[in-house]
């Protein structure tokens, strides 16, 4: 995996501005992210599903997690997400 991060920061190189290295366990949400698609916040808190820390034997519902990813990526394709 450390080879693919590599070769991606090394294809970004000439154009950082194109690439957003984003990490929800430490923190980041909807201001880096809406940030980086010139797009406002929606007014509904961040969509996480977990914690830093899951047991790997945590139940996580899977019409939920579904859910969550359909309306994140229609937030970042500039189609809404304000349910999330």
């Amino acid at each position: 995996m450390k080879g693919h991060h590599e070769a991606v920061q090394r294809y970004f190189a000439a154009r950082p501005g194109d690439i957003i290295q984003f990490d929800v366990t430490s923190g980041d949400g909807w201001s880096r992210l809406r940030a980086f698609v010139g797009r406002p916040a929606p007014n509904v808190p961040f969509p996480k599903l977990r914690t830093p820390y899951i047991s790997p034997f945590e139940f996580v519902k899977r019409d939920e997690l579904a859910r969550k990813q359909v309306l994140l990526r229609q937030f970042l394709a500039g189609k809404g997400g304000d349910q999330l």
